[in-house]
């Protein structure tokens, strides 16, 4: 029997919460982007402001309250990377710090990976009778899913207004495609997430942007999430520093002594590099 899964990345924000929202509270939109078993995934950066956290512990409750399955993913359950255990940590580990003139690398280790690797796992133990605590490797159970079942729906959200970040994570592809008159035509070779994940973007379809998610979410008087990156991430906007000023001084200052301690590190050794070149 043909079974389908649907998955709603979950982040904690607006966006994300909307469609939590709309799922339980809305039947059109439910019928519409929900296939088969529901689940909603998050996964724990460890780097999150604490109003964010209590969110996600009502997030919880919510979820709980209506029969929808919902996994904070974190560290200690094994699928972040190595190294990557949280955000602080990377730094740490490799006295680095991050910039918005470096690849957006958190992303990919701290939420991405970990929610696709417990994603395989649950699969293996939920249909195809897994039944070791180690998780499995190279998607092996996502894949099996998709040849049996069909693909596996993700639910992002992604707020109109905001497209580009959508065509962003399809620039690969777009990239491979394109003619080149100079060069052989190129076949782009499909990855295990182009051949198993559907990404559907609801709020882009339903042209929902940010102030509509706001005024849906204190419509139906359910929790609005404040909209806000990790607490040190270097793509935090002005306001968001000032309010980690007024509301988090001891994590600005901590956040701020870690890139400190770790360019002055940096210099330091390219010092002895560049007396070791003379």
């Amino acid at each position: 029997m043909k079974k389908e899964l649907t998955i709603l990345s979950f982040g904690a924000g607006q966006d994300s919460t909307t469609i939590l929202y709309k799922i339980v509270l809305d039947k059109a939109f439910r019928e519409r982007y929900v296939k088969g078993k529901l689940l909603v995934l998050m996964s724990n950066t460890g780097n999150e402001h604490p109003h964010t956290y209590a969110h996600v512990d009502f997030i919880a409750e919510f979820c709980l309250l209506h029969g929808i399955e919902f996994y904070l993913i974190d560290h200690s359950m094994g699928y972040h990377p190595r190294n990557w255990s949280t955000l602080q940590d990377n730094f740490r580990i490799y006295d680095t710090v991050m910039s918005v003139a470096f690849p957006k690398v958190c992303t990919d280790n701290l939420k991405i990976k970990p929610l696709y690797g417990f994603l395989d796992h649950y699969i293996a133990k939920k249909y195809f009778g897994y039944v070791l605590a180690q998780p499995p490797k190279g998607k092996k159970y996502i894949k099996q899913f998709r040849k049996k079942h069909g693909t596996i729906q993700v639910l992002i959200g992604i707020a109109a207004g905001e497209e580009n970040r959508i065509a962003k994570s399809n620039n690969r592809l777009r990239k491979a495609m394109q003619l080149d008159l100079f060069k052989k035509v190129r076949i782009p070779r499909l990855t295990w997430m182009d051949n198993c994940i559907t990404k559907i973007y609801p709020l882009t379809e339903l042209k929902m942007n940010r102030h509509a998610c706001q005024q849906y979410i204190l419509a139906v008087g359910l929790p609005l999430p404040f909209p806000f990156n990790c607490l040190m991430c270097p793509f935090a906007s002005k306001i968001e520093i000032l309010w980690l000023y007024r509301k988090y001084l001891p994590s600005l200052r901590n956040g701020l002594a870690t890139s400190v301690q770790s360019l002055e590190n940096l210099l330091a050794q390219k010092e002895i590099l560049e007396s070791r070149a003379n």
